[in-house]
């Protein structure tokens, strides 16, 4: 798991302001796939996902000014007459998480990131953390969707993608490797066009491999001890091997 991260800066000119800030994040993507944590540094202000529709930018403003009237009774004016801000960032929150895929943001079709100001103008930092896992973007695992699509992967691997715990993943594990071992390839498509055994098993490997790494992740195991284990059960040459060593190297 890598973690990447990049300061959006937003100037707001007046003091009750709704901002779009959707391209600015965008631009600051420079991944395929992973999520985006959008984070304001600031506690007078927030962060949202919705339609960003004329009418409803006035809205969002209007509506939280209702909800929390500035000229109400706060005492933290006594210091600062910006209680009504405070107040409302909380209730809405100054943080949002938007999933990334092939290199976009992964949001709705109206769904737009935007930025509220309640106590402007003034300059705000957002941090944006993008978190990604280079083990699933090699060229192995896109060519392992390309060999087997997901719809058509075999059972096998499905129920390890779906593991919940540790004993699972390595039930399920011992299970394909068993069956492998005793030449049963049966785990691969039928509808892979593989002419000879060696085909086989690089195909299942190249499966077998992501949806290792994938369900490892999901249930926080430590890739070097499983690594570790079927070394010693393939060696060193077997195509399980060299495709999770390649996606450790480049994680």
């Amino acid at each position: 798991m890598k973690v990447k991260t990049f300061l959006l800066t937003v100037k707001t000119s007046t003091k009750f302001q709704s901002i779009d800030i959707t391209d600015e994040v965008q631009n600051k993507i420079d991944v395929k796939e992973g999520v985006a944590y959008i984070f304001s540094k600031h506690t007078t202000c927030a962060v949202i996902v919705n339609e960003a529709e004329k009418g409803l930018m006035s809205d969002y403003l209007d509506w939280a000014n209702k909800l929390v009237p500035p000229e109400g009774d706060f005492k933290h004016n006594v210091m600062d007459n910006n209680g009504h801000a405070h107040v409302i960032s909380s209730i809405i929150g100054n943080s949002r998480v938007v999933p990334i895929s092939e290199g976009k943001l992964d949001l709705g079709t109206w769904q737009r990131i935007i930025f509220l100001e309640f106590d402007g103008p003034r300059t705000r930092t957002l941090a944006i953390k993008v978190l990604v896992n280079d083990r699933f973007f090699t060229s192995e695992t896109r060519l392992c969707r390309v060999i087997l699509p997901p719809n058509l992967r075999p059972t096998p691997f499905k129920k390890l993608s779906e593991c919940q715990d540790r004993q699972c993943v390595k039930t399920i594990v011992n299970e394909y490797l068993m069956s492998l071992m005793n030449g049963d390839y049966r785990h691969v498509n039928e509808e892979l066009d593989a002419e000879d055994e060696n085909e086989k098993v690089v195909a299942n490997s190249y499966v077998f491999t992501e949806e290792l790494v994938l369900a490892a992740m999901m249930n926080e195991i430590d890739l070097d001890l499983i690594y570790e284990d079927l070394q010693s059960r393939l060696g060193e040459e077997h195509p399980i091997i060299l495709f999770l060593r390649h996606l450790m190297e480049e994680s």
